[in-house]
């Protein structure tokens, strides 16, 4: 990925993210087409790799959302075997922690650990099924946003003495 903000541009880092999502829905059959809303709770972790970056200077970043996503799901099927599947997603963000290892920058900092309370997520998607005899074939493009806003302060300290506070200043992912 390629990275800005106010400590610089970092290009073609490594990012890693995972998410673990529990949801229930309930299909309602609306004559060849079956529409579902649906909740569930879900956990997001991200890691920004900035302490890779070749032009150096950076740390690692970690990023854990707690969020509750809800949506609808539309569902129409066509003729000779085609569905249509839309995803409609609102996610509520509940907390966040942003971990910024400045330690990685120089040894005698310590990680900040930053709490984000109030953002929120959306995801939508269009997938076209053609069921065959013996399996399905899909293509779904999506797109997927989050929104946070900055985060509350937490001591930065070198070698155990405070010299400032640090925050996770609002960022977007796309």
């Amino acid at each position: 990925i390629d990275y800005q903000s106010n400590s610089g541009q970092f290009d073609n880092l490594t990012d890693y993210t995972f998410e673990v999502r529990g949801l229930m829905g309930y299909d309602i059959p609306v004559r060849s087409s079956r529409i579902t809303p649906f909740a569930g709770v879900g956990w997001r972790y991200l890691n920004n790799a900035l302490d890779q970056s070749p032009s150096g200077g950076g740390y690692e970043r970690e990023s854990m959302y707690f969020y509750i996503p809800v949506g609808l799901e539309p569902n129409t099927d066509l003729k000779n075997n085609w569905t249509v599947q839309l995803k409609a997603e609102y996610d509520i963000f509940i907390e966040g922690t942003q971990k910024s290892h400045l330690e990685d920058v120089n040894s005698g900092y310590n990680t900040i650990d930053n709490t984000q309370k109030d953002g929120m997520g959306a995801r939508g998607s269009i997938r076209v099924i053609k069921a065959m005899e013996q399996m399905d074939f899909f293509v779904e493009p999506f797109f997927r946003y989050w929104k946070v806003d900055d985060s509350t302060t937490d001591p930065w300290t070198f070698n155990g003495t405070q010299i400032g506070t640090g925050m996770e200043p609002r960022n977007w992912t796309r």
